[in-house]
């Protein structure tokens, strides 16, 4: 199966939000508190489909994602096989397929977690996110992994305290 490049994931995305709003009754959910979440190239899809006000997402969980496709450099094959070129020749593709660049207003509140040694994507990005997202008056929870690697989540010295504060920030933006 070949991997679904930009825009294309993000519309995908969205499909499967308005599909499970539609046929939440028969998977007996709430179609009113919906959350998405995602990890690494996941996150980066989780928050744009977050940031797309037609979603009307409640909640965001983003672990160790890019966020800003522009800071990972044109040599970044990860971005390039996502966009189909490098962010320099297909720059307003790589800015849109970036959420850093598309924070905004009225945005449902986001829980961000990342670890500081990441060798991935650099922290600065969840922490400039972070800003953006403050900047524009939406809710934010920054849960700092000190030195965790990309994925520190699955590490036993993050795991705990990570899930914890997670259920507790779903349990307070779903209500």
């Amino acid at each position: 199966v070949d991997p679904v490049t930009y825009p294309a994931s993000l519309h995908q995305s969205l499909d499967a939000v308005r599909f499970l709003r539609e046929h939440a009754k028969g998977y007996n959910l709430d179609p009113t508190r919906v959350a998405v979440a995602g990890s690494s190239a996941g996150g980066e899809l989780a928050a744009l489909v977050a940031l797309t006000p037609q979603a009307n997402l409640q909640a965001a969980v983003i672990l160790n994602g890019v966020l800003d496709l522009t800071a990972m450099g044109d040599n970044s094959k990860m971005v390039t096989g996502y966009l189909g070129g490098t962010c320099t020749k297909m720059l307003v593709s790589c800015k849109a397929a970036s959420p850093v660049s598309q924070v905004h207003a009225g945005a449902p509140p986001f829980y961000i977690g990342h670890g500081t040694a990441d060798q991935t994507v650099p922290y600065s990005q969840a922490e400039a996110f972070a800003a953006g997202l403050r900047a524009a008056k939406v809710e934010v929870q920054l849960f700092t992994a000190t030195d965790g690697p990309h994925t520190y989540w699955s590490k036993d010295a993050f795991y705990r305290r990570n899930r914890d504060d997670i259920a507790s920030f779903l349990s307070i933006a779903l209500r």
